[in-house]
């Protein structure tokens, strides 16, 4: 009876393990989210600064840069 209901175990968790796995979305991820609305309005107004508040500090010298690129380009 153990190795009956192992299988049956181990073919339950095999069938769910599909359904179960699904991406997590959250109001960030959006374009109507925080980021992308502080990206909006630094762009709007030629200033990074409202990005930064959603960068680490050792990435700043490189959103700088994009963002020069960025306006160069616009």
């Amino acid at each position: 009876m153990t190795r009956r209901f192992a299988m049956y175990a181990v073919a339950v968790v095999a069938i769910s393990i599909p359904f179960g796995a699904t991406p997590a979305l959250a109001h960030c991820d959006t374009m109507n989210g925080p980021v992308v609305t502080a990206a909006k309005l630094a762009l709007e107004k030629g200033d990074v600064t409202p990005v930064l508040k959603w960068v680490k500090p050792e990435a700043e010298a490189e959103i700088h840069a994009a963002f020069k690129q960025t306006l160069a380009v616009r």
